[in-house]
C-alpha cells in the first residue's frame, strides 16, 4: 500500500489542481498526460500538509472527490475514480479561516471526522531529547549535557523542523562526536 506525503504550501497556487489532479495533453500550452497525486497514489494513502494553504476552488475540487470519490484531470471530461485514504495536516487555525472565508465550510466538516491537535514542540519538552537523537542517529555524534539543556530550554517557535535544522547545522559545525552548545544555532 503506498504511501505519498505532500507539502500543499509548497506548490505553486497556479499548478496545484494539475498536481493534485493530473493533467491530459493540450488542455493548456504544454500540457501533456500525467497523472496527479490523486492517481499516483491509487489505493494507498495521500497526506496533504498544510491543507491550509490551497485557494478555495482548489478545495472544492478535494471535496468533490472526499464526496462522490471522483474527479477530473485538467483538459478532461472523462471521470476519474479516486480510492485513497486521506490525511490532512495544517498549522494553520481553520476555524478563524472559515470564518474569514478563506477555507470552505463544508471542506472543514468532512476533514474534522477524526482531529488529533498536536502541541507545539515547546510544550513537549519530553519529546525534544528523543527526536534530538533520532536525528543525529545516523551522524554518530551525540549531545553534551550543556547542549542537551540549552536545547531543552529553547522556546522553538518552528517546533520539530526547527529542532531538526539546529541539529543539521550542529553536525556541520561540530568536527567531533559531541555537539556541544556553541555548534547549535537556533532561531
Amino acid at each position: 500500500e503506498s504511501f505519498l506525503s505532500v507539502n500543499c504550501a509548497a506548490i505553486p497556487e497556479n499548478l496545484a489542481e494539475s498536481e493534485l489532479f493530473g493533467t491530459v495533453k493540450g488542455a493548456y500550452t504544454g500540457a501533456e498526460n500525467r497523472e496527479g497525486y490523486f492517481d499516483v497514489c491509487k489505493g494507498g494513502t495521500l497526506f496533504l500538509d498544510e491543507i491550509g494553504d490551497l485557494s478555495l476552488p482548489v478545495q472544492g475540487k478535494i471535496l468533490q472527490v472526499l464526496d462522490s470519490g471522483e474527479f477530473f484531470r485538467i483538459g478532461s471530461a472523462q471521470v476519474r475514480k479516486s480510492k485513497v485514504r486521506l490525511i490532512f495536516a495544517t498549522n494553520k487555525n481553520l476555524e478563524k479561516m472559515v470564518a474569514e472565508k478563506k477555507f470552505r465550510f463544508d471542506l472543514y466538516q468532512r476533514i474534522m471526522t477524526f482531529r488529533i491537535i498536536m502541541q507545539p514542540l515547546h510544550e513537549r519538552k519530553e519529546d525534544i531529547l528523543f527526536l534530538s537523537n533520532l536525528f543525529l542517529q545516523d551522524s554518530g555524534k551525540k549531545l553534551s549535557l550543556a547542549a542537551e539543556n540549552f536545547l531543552l530550554e529553547h522556546p522553538w517557535p518552528g517546533n520539530i523542523r526547527e529542532l531538526k535544522m539546529c541539529l543539521e547545522r550542529a553536525k556541520v559545525f561540530c568536527r567531533d562526536e559531541i555537539i556541544k552548545k556553541e555548534h547549535l544555532f537556533c532561531e
